[in-house]
């Protein structure tokens, strides 16, 4: 495209016309990318990580309801693991991201018995909830957890939900 922009603007006869023209085309080109990194919201990874490390307690349960949800907020949690010296086990449901190498897989009827056996031994689970409209679009995943725990916490940030369940 700029290419042909770069040929129009060559064809023009007055030099005045067309630096005026490549002067309209840069300015409008610089605005349009610095509006959009500028004014563009990214989900909130940062600020889920502390709260969660917030308020952990030794041996919770961290579940993913999609590996894609889990490498951010690994990202960002890594940091309070080492100043805190959390100790937690993480797992991804359906399946763990690193067991099966799927980044999204979706949450089925079938995947319910799998997720109730990863509650056993813990007495409280937190859910990092995002992108569930592609890997849990039924909502299995709180369902199931509301089910066999009671829900203690629930906050949300922008593009994700954290859900802290516990044993009543």
């Amino acid at each position: 495209m700029f290419i042909l922009l770069a040929a129009g603007v060559a064809q023009f006869r007055h030099r005045f016309f067309m630096m005026l023209v490549l002067g309209l085309l840069a300015t409008n080109y610089l605005f349009s990318n610095g509006d959009y990194y500028r004014f563009f919201q990214k989900e909130d990874w940062s600020n889920p990580a502390g709260y969660v490390a917030r308020y952990v307690e030794k041996d919770d349960l961290i579940l993913f309801n999609s590996n894609m949800v889990r490498i951010p907020f690994e990202y960002y949690f890594e940091y309070w693991v080492d100043l805190y010296d959390i100790q937690v086990q993480k797992s991804g449901i359906p399946l763990d991201l690193f067991e099966s190498g799927i980044l999204e897989p979706k949450m089925t009827e079938e995947d319910i018995p799998g997720l109730i056996s990863l509650l056993h031994g813990h007495d409280r689970v937190w859910l990092v909830y995002s992108h569930n409209d592609y890997t849990d679009p039924d909502g299995l995943i709180p369902q199931t957890l509301a089910a066999q725990m009671k829900l203690l916490r629930s906050r949300d940030f922008y593009g994700v939900q954290v859900q802290l369940y516990g044993t009543p």
